[in-house]
């Protein structure tokens, strides 16, 4: 069962029940307000289990030109367990750089995979593939 879309200007999401998960997709450049905004209604919405695991989908979003200490308030901000497996799909370059500090800033408190597709997100999500 999947609960219907969950809109906001910056980010969407769904929740996918049955397979314990999160999925969101950024729209534009996003912002520590845009996440604290998806965290905050994640925490609001019964269908939300902390220990889903998550798939954030930037691929298709402008770059974002977030700072060290930005990005370490988002990942202070997180909503999910640690337990949670959390994946980035984002474009090579600047996206790419900005994960993979997120994926460094993260190492103690949540397990992050940085990929190009969804498919390679999903398959590191069902542990068939490693990052």
């Amino acid at each position: 069962m999947t609960s219907a879309p969950k809109d906001d200007p910056a980010i969407r999401y769904t929740i996918d029940i049955d397979r314990r998960m999160v999925i969101s997709k950024a729209t534009e450049a996003t912002t520590v307000a845009d996440m604290k905004g998806l965290f905050e209604r994640l925490r609001g919405d019964p269908d939300f289990d902390p220990s889903f695991d998550h798939v954030s989908d930037y691929a298709d979003a402008r770059p974002t030109h977030l700072t060290s200490d930005e990005l370490r308030q988002i990942v202070e901000l997180s909503v999910f367990s640690p337990t949670a497996k959390r994946a980035l799909i984002v474009q090579p370059g600047l996206q790419y750089g900005l994960a993979r500090m997120y994926q460094a800033m993260s190492e103690r408190s949540q397990t992050v995979g940085v990929f190009a597709t969804e498919e390679e997100a999903l398959e590191w999500m069902e542990g068939e593939a490693d990052e």
